[in-house]
C-alpha cells in the first residue's frame, strides 16, 4: 500500500513531463478524483494494519515520515525530485531505509529482543540500505536520461550529466553498498549464515560469468545500468534472495521463530516461490560452472 501510494502520487505529479517525453502513465488516463480516492485508501490502510502489530505505534510514526517524504519528493513547491541530490536521498529514504526500519521494528517487537540487539543491527541495516537506495534511483535516472532531458526534467543525472552520475553509482555507491551488506551479514551472525552463503554463491556465480564474457564499456553501463555487475549481483541478491534466505537461516537456528517464515510465506507467496526458484537455479548454475572450472584446470 505504501509503495503504491508513492508510485501513484509520483505519476500524478509527473503527468505533464510524461506527456512531453511520450511515456505512458496510468495517472494520465485515469480520472483525477478516482486517483485521489485511491491514494486516500492507500494512505489509511497501512496505519490500520500496523495498529494490530507489535511495535505498531513507533512503526506508524516511521510510515508517516515516509508519506511526508513522498509528498516532498513529488509535489511542488518543494519537489525534491528537481532539487539536486535531495531527490535521490529522499527516494532512498522512503523507498529503502524507512521501509526496512519499519519491518525491523515490527519483527523486533514481536521477538522481544534486548535493546542492544535492536540498535546495532538496525544501524548496520541503514548503512547498507541507504547506498542501495541511492544506487537504484540513480540507475533509474541514468536509464531515463534522454527522456528526462527531452521533457525538461531537472533530475540529478540530467543536471550533473550521465558520466558524472555513472561514476558516482559504480565507483562509490556500489562499493560502499557491498561493504554495508557484508557488515550487516557479519554483524548478524549466526542468524544471517544462510543469507551470507547465498551472497557468496551469487558472487562466485556472476564472477565466473564475467570471466566467460567481455566486460561492457563504462559508457554502455552508464546508459544501461541493469546490465552491470553491480546490478546483477547486489540488486539481484537483494530483490530475489535476501529476505527468504535470512528468514530461513533464523528459523533453522531457532525453530521457535517459525512464525516469521509462516508470515512471510502468507504475505508474499508468489515472491517466496520466485525467490526459491531463483535460488535453486543459481545454485545449479554455480555447480555447473564449478565443474567446468575444474575440467578446464585439469586440461
Amino acid at each position: 500500500c505504501i509503495a503504491s501510494f508513492g508510485f501513484l502520487l509520483n505519476d500524478y505529479c509527473d503527468r505533464s513531463q510524461d506527456r512531453l517525453a511520450g511515456r505512458p502513465s496510468p495517472a494520465s488516463s485515469t480520472d483525477g478524483r478516482l486517483l485521489v480516492v485511491l491514494m486516500g485508501v492507500l494512505f489509511i490502510v497501512p496505519f490500520l494494519l500496523l495498529s494490530y502489530l507489535p511495535g505498531g505505534k513507533l512503526a506508524s510514526v516511521i510510515v508517516l515520515i515516509e508519506y511526508v517524504l513522498f509528498l516532498s519528493y513529488s509535489v511542488r513547491p518543494i519537489r525534491f525530485k528537481e532539487r539536486g541530490f535531495a531527490g535521490p536521498l529522499a527516494d532512498s529514504l522512503y523507498g529503502h531505509v524507512l521501509p526496512s526500519v519499519t519491518a525491523w521494528i515490527v519483527v523486533v517487537a514481536a521477538q522481544t529482543y534486548a535493546q542492544p540487539d535492536f540498535l546495532f543491527p538496525l544501524i548496520l541495516l541503514i548503512v547498507w540500505q541507504l547506498p542501495l537506495g541511492l544506487r537504484h534511483i540513480l540507475s533509474h535516472q541514468l536509464e531515463n536520461y534522454e527522456a528526462d532531458s527531452d521533457a525538461g526534467e531537472r533530475s540529478f543525472v540530467v543536471v550533473n550529466g550521465r558520466e558524472g552520475a555513472g561514476s558516482l553509482v559504480f565507483k562509490i555507491l556500489a562499493p560502499v553498498e557491498a561493504l554495508g551488506l557484508l557488515l550487516f551479514l557479519l554483524g548478524n551472525l549466526p542468524y544471517s549464515w544462510m543469507a551470507g552463503l547465498g551472497f557468496l554463491v551469487i558472487c562466485i556465480n556472476y564472477t565466473w560469468l564475467r570471466r566467460c564474457s567481455a566486460a561492457p564499456s563504462p559508457c554502455h553501463i552508464y546508459a544501461k545500468p541493469r546490465q552491470s555487475m553491480a546490478w546483477k549481483v547486489l540488486s539481484k541478491y537483494f530483490h530475489e534472495w535476501f529476505s527468504l534466505l535470512l528468514i530461513l537461516g533464523i528459523v533453522i537456528i531457532d525453530f521457535s521463530r517459525w512464525p516469521l517464515l509462516l508470515g512471510y510465506l502468507i504475505l508474499s507467496p508468489l515472491a517466496s516461490l520466485t525467490q526459491l526458484c531463483f535460488f535453486l537455479e543459481s545454485a545449479l548454475d554455480f555447480l555447473v560452472y564449478v565443474s567446468k572450472f575444474f575440467s578446464w584446470e585439469a586440461k
